[in-house]
């Protein structure tokens, strides 16, 4: 090889790995604390296409949503989500998967509100379906006040309220509640 070529390739590979320095010492940077990050795609206007939001508590990725489009209102500090998905990740290793027509992530307070269609399938295979249904981060909980259905393959409920303890694998619902169990007793 020439010289030029030889000076050529190596100031690339140096430029790539400075690059990679950089990201990631941003990288380790941004998972220290409890943070939100976020990623976009393309942007018409005050719209942003293809939205990747993640949440991390102590390190540690604790949830992830991913959403169509968003539209961020900086003075109230809030985001409007449309065609949500989103995973809750628990440090014992529970995961909870959420499919929504809406959210609003309110970054001040702290919360995810999911709206239109709400499904939540538990790593458990447990399906809550509701209109609407608030994730508390520092809490790790998911709240209900509306109309709830439970199905897995034990037991089909119904109810109004909800509560989803994230962390410790477990929900409850608060009244009015109907149960069929399968195969409870053998």
């Amino acid at each position: 090889m020439r010289n030029g070529t030889k000076a050529y390739l190596a100031g690339i590979i140096a430029f790539s790995v400075a690059g990679l320095i950089v990201l990631a010492a941003y990288h380790y940077k941004s998972r220290a604390g409890d943070a939100i990050n976020f990623t976009a795609g393309k942007n018409s206007g005050s719209e942003l296409s293809a939205v990747h939001y993640t949440g991390t508590r102590a390190g540690r990725l604790a949830w992830e949503l991913n959403a169509d489009s968003v539209k961020i209102a900086k003075a109230q500090d809030v985001a409007e989500l449309s065609a949500v998905t989103g995973v809750f990740y628990a440090a014992a290793g529970a995961v909870y998967r959420l499919h929504a027509n809406t959210g609003l992530l309110k970054e001040s307070e702290g919360v995810i509100d999911a709206g239109g269609g709400v499904v939540v399938v538990s790593g458990k295979g447990e399906r809550f379906v509701t209109d609407r249904l608030r994730y508390t981060i520092k809490s790790r909980e998911m709240t209900s006040n509306d109309r709830v259905e439970v199905a897995s393959s034990e037991m089909n409920m119904t109810g109004s309220g909800l509560i989803v303890d994230v962390e410790n694998d477990r929900f409850k619902i608060l009244k009015d509640v109907r149960a069929v169990f399968y195969n409870a007793v053998k």
